[in-house]
Parts: C-alpha cells; structure tokens; sequence
C-alpha cells in the first residue's frame, strides 16, 4: 500500500511540474511574440518622428543604459526607452519609429534599421 501511495504521489509531482513546465512555455511565448510582432508592425507600416532624448539611465551590473525618449504626436507626448543607442546624450534627437494606431508602441530606428524615407516620416 505504501508503494503505491509514492507512485501516486510521484504522477502527481510530475504532472504538475509538467503542467508549470508548460504555462511558463506558453507566457515565454506570449511575451516573446508580442514584441516579435509589434516590431513586424512597425518595419512594415510604422511612421518615423524625431524624439528628443530624456534620460539615460545604467540598468543591472552588465553595463545596459537606458536612453529614454520623448516624442510628440497630436498634441499629446509620449515617452519610451532604447537600449541600442548608448553614444546619444540627453538633448539628443533620435529618430523613432512608432505605430499611428498606437503611439505608445515606438522603437528606435537604430534598433529596427529601416529606411525612413519621407513616405513614412511623420511631419512635426
């Protein structure tokens, strides 16, 4: 009887650590995904802007700066970060690509590397 008590106590361990093993797989993906997709997004329908840089800001103990960029569009400001443009200095411009249907969605064209061109360069 006690054998099989360990067994079934065994299948259960593994089938919850299994089900973790899967949900975390799943969020991996999710957030993975996400970004994978607003950066298609912005490659393929994204309009470029002049941003001015805010901040910067040393994240962790590997070197990573934070370069944190403010652009406007409407009227209404929006704020973002880079972490490919480490050489810019506060008062900087940058150039940003960001989704009109969403501005809070913006890259720094130094990350995503596409031609902005005047078709896609949003005037301001």
């Amino acid at each position: 009887m006690k054998k099989e008590v360990n067994k079934k106590t065994v299948k259960i361990r593994l089938s919850f650590v299994t089900f973790l093993g899967v949900v975390f797989f799943v969020y991996l993906l999710l957030v993975g995904g996400r970004k994978t997709i607003e950066n298609f997004r912005l490659k393929n329908s994204g309009l470029c802007i002049n941003a001015i840089v805010v901040d910067k800001k040393n994240v962790g103990s590997k070197g990573v700066i934070y370069t944190y960029y403010q652009f406007k569009v409407s009227d209404r400001f929006y704020e973002n970060f880079s972490t490919t443009d480490d050489d810019m200095a506060i008062g900087d411009s940058i150039t940003i690509v960001y989704l009109k249907s969403n501005p809070n969605v913006s890259r720094s064209n130094s990350m995503l590397n596409i031609n902005c061109s005047s078709c896609n360069r949003e005037n301001h």
